[in-house]
Formats: structure tokens, C-alpha cells, sequence
């Protein structure tokens, strides 16, 4: 099986195996991420049903604004340690693993919901 990548991607990747301490960031992050599941898929629920999929254009616009919300929120409650957590990792890097991370648990979910009440 081959899998096609970004170039941002990749860099990712090739941070994860060459950087221990990236490594540790990652998987600190992906504990983080798994601890509030469940409060993220209630977030990714409230946020689809409050937008009308007939505002947008077209699928990929509403699924980035819905996207784009939930980081925002994410962002605006966590925790004061946050920041202490993802030392040395760039906001824009963490917005883009938020974004990641939601769009491989609900992003189906979300054009699904789009195609189901697009009139």
C-alpha cells in the first residue's frame, strides 16, 4: 500500500524519528488529545449543527470553518499548562496536529453531515 504525503507532512515525520524530544512532544500531544476525546467529538457534534451547510459554498469551505472553530475553542480553554506541554513547537505546527487529529476522527462526519443537508 503507498500513501501520499504532503510536503509538511513528511517534515513531520522526519522531526518524529529524528528528534527525541519532538517525539516526547508528540506523544504528550497525543495523550492530551485522547484525554478529551470524547469533550472534543460533543464539540465537533454542537459546532455541525450550528452551522447551516447552505451558507457556505461548498463542502471544503464549511468543513474548514468548522475546523478552523473547534481549534479556536480548543485553543481558547486549554488548560495554563498548555503552552508548557508543546515547548519548542510553533502554534501554527499544533493548529495544524488540532486540525489533523479531528479531521482523521471527524471529518467524514462533517462532509456527511454537508452533503446530507446541502439543499
Amino acid at each position: 500500500m503507498k500513501y501520499i504525503i504532503t510536503e509538511r507532512q513528511q517534515s513531520l515525520i522526519k522531526k518524529l524519528f529524528e528528534n527525541d524530544e519532538y517525539n516526547k512532544v508528540m506523544n504528550t500531544f497525543q495523550k492530551y488529545m485522547i484525554r478529551r476525546h470524547d469533550a472534543i467529538e460533543k464539540l465537533v457534534e454542537e459546532q455541525i449543527e450550528n452551522e447551516d451547510p447552505n451558507d457556505w459554498e461548498d463542502e471544503y469551505d464549511y468543513a474548514d470553518n468548522i475546523l478552523n472553530n473547534i481549534v479556536d475553542i480548543l485553543r481558547y480553554n486549554a488548560p495554563s499548562d498548555f503552552k508548557s506541554l508543546f515547548r519548542g513547537v510553533s502554534d501554527d505546527e499544533i493548529d495544524e496536529w488540532f486540525n489533523t487529529y479531528i479531521k482523521d476522527n471527524w471529518g467524514a462526519d462533517i462532509l456527511e453531515y454537508y452533503y446530507d443537508n446541502k439543499d
